[in-house]
């Protein structure tokens, strides 16, 4: 009798113990579990959205989906608090079975991407539906069913009417006029670090009427999508050492600087470079352009 008891304690304390350990481990690592299958899901949304930090779901969607039925899913595109475009889940019927797929559109009004993530087309042609080559031709389109009809190739009707039903709802349900982002050329994609956000650069020649800057060498507009948000500009000063050349950012909204980049210099090390350390040029970011903002920043 004794060792029955003993032995029956003995499992209700090993019981305790390992519902503790389990409760435990539930409690340390469920966090981690949910961060990154919300991460999973949202794979396909970063894919097409990549200036999104983070979406917030849309629920009361009746009227989207009433524009666009084979819609499953719509997502706010946020990054901090602005709302940088949509996220579009669609579900249409393929030749074999549901395609589903993930549609971007720019606040904008230009589409940002296009996913397929699941289908069981036929191998081959209908299968294509997955390659870049296919997929690549949205972007940069205006969120237009009118312009989608003809600004890309079909392979499949399916997925270009899905993509043009999900411009109907940006259009005609969420109110975004529809523009063709102004593309990114590869050698300006160093301007993105003065002028986050920038889907495109454009040069213009505002030196032509607004007269000889010596220091001025290029001007370039910034758009987001079809938007002007600012100007990149070319800079070169004179130091000690050679020409100083620089990259500056202005926003038009806020009129402030964005961002101020310093190349390699050849100032002296004990001093002159200092102008390329982030501690001198991040001063200027968020600057308002007046001259009493200005002269807050510390000189070197």
């Amino acid at each position: 009798m004794r060792n029955l008891l003993q032995l029956s304690l003995k499992l209700m304390a090993f019981t305790l113990v390992a519902g503790l350990l389990l409760a435990l481990t539930n409690a340390v690592t469920s966090g981690p579990i949910a961060e990154q299958q919300a991460r999973t899901e949202n794979a396909s949304r970063y894919a097409v959205m990549p200036d999104a930090e983070s979406f917030e779901r849309i629920e009361d969607d009746a009227a989207c989906r009433e524009a666009a039925p084979s819609l499953t899913a719509i997502y706010r595109a946020l990054k901090g608090e602005e709302t940088v475009g949509y996220t579009l889940n669609l579900a249409p019927s393929g030749y074999k079975d549901i395609i589903g797929m993930t549609v971007g559109i720019s606040a904008a009004g230009a589409v940002t991407g296009v996913t397929i993530d699941s289908q069981a087309e036929t191998q081959g042609v209908g299968s294509k539906v997955t390659d870049e080559a296919f997929l690549g031709q949205f972007v940069g389109q205006p969120a237009s069913s009118e312009a989608l009809e003809t600004g890309v190739d079909t392979i499949t009707g399916t997925v270009k009417k899905a993509v043009q039903s999900a411009a109907a709802v940006s259009e005609t349900v969420l109110g975004i006029e529809p523009h063709a982002a102004t593309p990114m050329a590869a050698e300006d994609e160093f301007r993105l670090t003065t002028l986050p956000g920038a889907s495109g650069f454009e040069a213009i020649d505002l030196l032509s009427f607004l007269g000889d800057y010596d220091t001025i060498k290029g001007i370039k507009a910034a758009y987001s999508g079809d938007k002007l948000m600012g100007y990149s500009f070319d800079i070169t000063a004179q130091g000690y050492g050679g020409d100083i050349n620089m990259t500056l950012g202005i926003a038009v909204e806020s009129e402030t600087i964005t961002g101020l980049e310093i190349a390699p210099t050849n100032e002296s090390a004990d001093y002159g470079k200092r102008i390329e350390e982030e501690e001198y040029y991040g001063q200027y970011a968020g600057l308002a352009l007046t001259d009493e903002a200005l002269a807050s920043v510390d000189g070197v």
